[in-house]
C-alpha cells in the first residue's frame, strides 16, 4: 500500500496500521520483527477504525474499568490498546464470531469493519429497542460479544463430555491425552478451543479430532505451556506416525491413520516417562523477596511503556516474588464463577485468574501461609489512578512455610 501511495500520491495506509496491528496479534505474528513492532505501536496508538472503536466500547471494563456509557468519541480518538488488551479482550470477541456466528453476522462483522458501511444505521436488534436504529459497528459490537457467550457454552458442555471421556476410558494413565470429537456436536471451528480447555485441566498435551470416512483422524493439537516439552509438534513429527502437523510449536493442526494411535501413545509414553507436566518450568527475569523495597519501581519501569513491544517470540517479563507471608483472610475469592484471587503484599496488588486449585489448597490451610508467585508485571489503572500490579502464572505453597499459632 505504500508503494501504490509512492505512485499515486494517495495518503491513506497509516490509517490501517489500526487493523493490521489487531490481525498481528490475533495470529502471533512474530513482535521481534523491526516491522511488525513499528505496526503494532503506530496501529494500537491511532486507532481510526470504527468498528475496531465499537468493540473497544463494548470492552469498556475489561479495557479501562470505565462504563460503556462513559467512552466518548474524544476518548476513543485518543485511547491507545497495548497488544495484551488486544490479545484477551478484543481478538477473543472477533474470532468467537467467526466459529460460531450464523452468515449474517460474518457479513455485518465484515461491513463493520469497512468505512463505507460502519456507521451505516440499521434496525436494531437490541432487546427493547425494536423501533430504533443503530450503526452496523454497534450491532457487530454485541453480536461479537453474545458469540463470545455462545462459544463458551458450547466449550464448557464439550469439556463436561470429554471428561467423561477420559475418566471412562481411563485416558489419563498416558503421557498424552487422544480425545475424539465425533459425539460432542459441537462445530470443528471450536476443536482448538476445547483442546486448550483439556489441556488447562489435566496439564497434558491433548490431540483432540475426527475420524473421516478414510480412517483418518484429524483435528488440533494443543501442548502444555511452561514445560519441558516446548515443541510438541516437532515431538510428534519425531515419532514418523503423523501424516501431518502444521501450526505453532504448542498449536497446530494434525492428521494420523486412526490404526496408528495406538503406536503413537506407546511412543509419548515411553519418550515422556519421565516428564511430570504438573510440575511447571519457568525462566523468570527477577527474584525478589515479597518485601523488596523498590519492587514497585522496578514494575512500574518494566511497564511504563504499556508492554507494547511484549507479544510473540518476545514475552512479557516474568517475576518471581517469595516469602509474601499472610494471613489467609487477606486473600479475596471473587469473580462471577468464585475462581479468581487477589490480595495486596508491600502496597503491590496480586491477582490470578482460573485459580480453582489453589482457592481449594488454601481453604485447606492455616491462618498464615507463605507464599512463592511467578508472575507478569502489570499496570493496574482505573479513574485515573496508576498502581503496580503481578498477574499470577502460578503459585506455590511448601508445606514446611506454613506458620501456625
Amino acid at each position: 500500500m505504500k508503494y501504490f501511495e509512492s505512485n499515486k500520491e494517495i495518503k491513506f495506509a497509516d490509517a490501517f496500521l489500526d487493523l493490521v496491528a489487531v490481525a498481528h496479534v490475533a495470529d502471533c505474528m512474530n513482535t521481534n520483527t523491526l516491522e511488525n513492532r513499528y505496526i503494532n505501536k503506530v496501529g494500537l496508538s491511532n486507532i481510526f477504525n470504527e468498528g475496531l472503536k465499537a468493540l473497544i466500547k463494548q470492552q469498556a471494563y475489561s479495557l479501562f474499568r470505565m462504563k460503556t456509557e462513559d467512552i466518548t468519541e474524544e476518548f476513543l480518538d485518543n485511547c491507545r490498546l497495548t497488544q495484551t488488551q488486544v490479545a484477551y479482550y478484543i481478538a477473543p470477541l472477533v474470532n468467537a464470531l467467526i466459529r460460531v456466528g450464523n452468515q449474517n453476522e460474518k457479513d455485518l462483522l465484515f461491513k463493520a469493519f469497512t468505512e463505507t458501511y460502519a456507521l451505516e444505521e440499521i434496525p436494531s436488534t437490541k432487546r427493547g429497542h425494536s423501533n430504533e436504529t443503530e450503526t452496523i459497528s454497534e450491532q457487530n459490537a454485541r453480536n461479537c460479544a453474545n458469540a463470545r457467550a455462545r462459544q463458551n457454552k458450547e466449550k464448557e458442555k464439550a469439556g463436561e463430555l470429554l471428561d467423561i471421556q477420559i475418566i471412562e476410558d481411563c485416558l489419563d494413565e498416558n503421557q498424552i491425552l487422544v480425545l475424539h470429537a465425533d459425539d460432542l456436536n459441537v462445530s470443528t471451528t471450536l476443536t482448538g478451543l476445547c483442546a486448550t480447555e483439556i489441556v488447562s485441566r489435566y496439564k497434558k498435551p491433548v490431540l483432540l479430532g475426527r475420524t473421516n470416512s478414510e480412517g483418518l483422524f484429524r483435528g488440533s493439537v494443543r501442548g502444555v505451556s511452561n514445560c519441558e516439552l516446548t515443541d510438541t509438534k516437532q515431538f510428534l513429527l519425531d515419532s514418523n506416525l503423523m501424516d501431518y502437523a502444521e501450526g505453532h510449536s504448542q498449536a497446530f493442526g494434525f492428521s494420523i491413520k486412526g490404526k496408528n494411535i495406538p503406536k503413537l501413545l506407546e511412543y509419548a509414553n515411553t519418550k515422556l516417562s519421565e516428564i511430570n507436566f504438573n510440575e511447571g518450568v519457568y525462566e523468570v527475569d527477577f527474584i525478589v523477596a515479597g518485601n523488596y523495597s523498590k519492587l514497585n519501581d522496578l514494575i512500574l519501569d518494566l511497564t511504563k511503556n504499556d508492554g507494547e513491544s511484549f507479544g510473540q517470540f518476545n514475552p512479557e517479563p516474568k517475576i518471581l516474588v517469595k516469602n509474601i507471608i499472610l494471613n489467609k483472610k487477606d486473600i479475596r475469592i471473587v469473580g462471577a464463577a468464585k475462581n479468581v484471587i487477589n490480595f495486596t503484599f508491600n502496597n503491590i496488588k496480586y491477582v490470578m485468574f482460573k485459580a480453582e486449585k489453589i482457592i481449594k489448597e488454601i481453604n485447606g490451610l492455616n491462618n498464615k501461609i507463605n507464599l512463592t508467585v511467578i508472575g507478569t508485571p502489570n499496570r493496574n489503572e482505573y479513574m485515573g489512578n496508576v498502581s503496580p500490579q503481578i498477574v499470577i502464572s502460578d503459585v506455590e505453597i511448601k508445606e514446611d512455610d506454613y506458620l501456625s499459632f
